[in-house]
């Protein structure tokens, strides 16, 4: 591939991730090199994506089987930044980089946005693990069970790449880095408080039916687990945080983002989707 432009599918450009990786490869020095093609939902995005960044699209999504296979077979990379938990449409990647070797003896890469969810445990909030993850001892993560949270996909994935059938790399995006949620609501009612709008920085604890009544029943989970790992292999590759501790980041944008959403929501009253929170913990 390096004495010729790579084909790149890429899916999920206009998400967060997505379009984060899409702005950084167009802004390489050896952009030339990459001939890029995005999977977009409507006919007015792709538009947009053409007539702006000058750029292959395919309309259509994850679950439009036989297009994203097709669409893969044509790719020397694919890139799915969409969806962590979509099945079907990591079997339709998987079948098109698989006819592509079948034709023209080149291995596929695909490059899969999972997430650290596959590495929660059950605390509820109720003690620290001291389990760590790392991609070094990769065993420790093909023991999670396959019906817990990404794994449906990510061993599917791993299957398919130790098949030899292409080559797979599969990314688990941390939530939260080097900090309890209880630190982030001590930094949150300080902040808030400094800034006069609520009448005390203390924090406290929630009874479950508070906690569940808000978020819904899926909240002792996803605030409540642990979730513990380290990149080795990114940083073996050069990567650095460039966030480097509490204060450089995320708590400083409590303030800046409390603002933003004052701004944004001032013409309307704040509008909780229970229904739809509701609805997604039925699944």
């Amino acid at each position: 591939m390096s004495n010729s432009k790579i084909s790149l599918f890429l899916i999920g450009a206009s998400g967060f991730i997505g379009g984060t990786l899409l702005t950084s490869l167009l802004a390489r020095e050896d952009r030339h090199r990459f001939d890029i093609t995005v999977l977009i939902r409507g006919e007015e995005r792709a538009t947009l994506i053409k007539d702006k960044l000058a750029l292959k699209t395919v309309v259509a999504d994850l679950s439009d089987f036989n297009v994203v296979s097709a669409a893969a077979e044509n790719a020397d990379v694919v890139i799915n930044t969409a969806n962590s938990d979509h099945p079907a449409g990591v079997k339709a990647i998987i079948e098109g980089l698989t006819k592509r070797r079948a034709k023209t003896g080149k291995t596929g890469i695909y490059i899969h946005s999972s997430g650290t969810g596959a590495l929660t445990d059950n605390a509820k909030g109720e003690y620290k693990s001291e389990k760590v993850y790392d991609d070094e001892h990769v065993e420790d993560i093909q023991a999670i069970p396959v019906d817990y949270v990404h794994r449906a996909c990510d061993t599917v994935i791993s299957a398919a790449g130790a098949a030899g059938d292409i080559r797979s790399y599969i990314v688990m995006p941390p939530l939260i880095c080097d900090f309890e949620w209880k630190q982030l609501a001590h930094e949150i009612g300080s902040r808030l408080h400094r800034e006069g709008v609520i009448l005390t920085a203390e924090t406290r604890p929630f009874t479950t039916e508070e906690v569940e009544d808000a978020l819904g029943s899926w909240a002792a989970f996803a605030y409540g687990a642990n979730s513990r790992s380290k990149a080795i292999k990114a940083y073996k590759l050069g990567w650095n945080p460039t966030h480097g501790d509490e204060h450089d980041g995320l708590f400083e944008s409590i303030v800046p983002e409390y603002h933003a959403v004052l701004e944004e929501g001032k013409d309307q009253a704040p509008i909780v989707h229970f229904d739809e929170m509701y609805a997604l913990n039925e699944k």
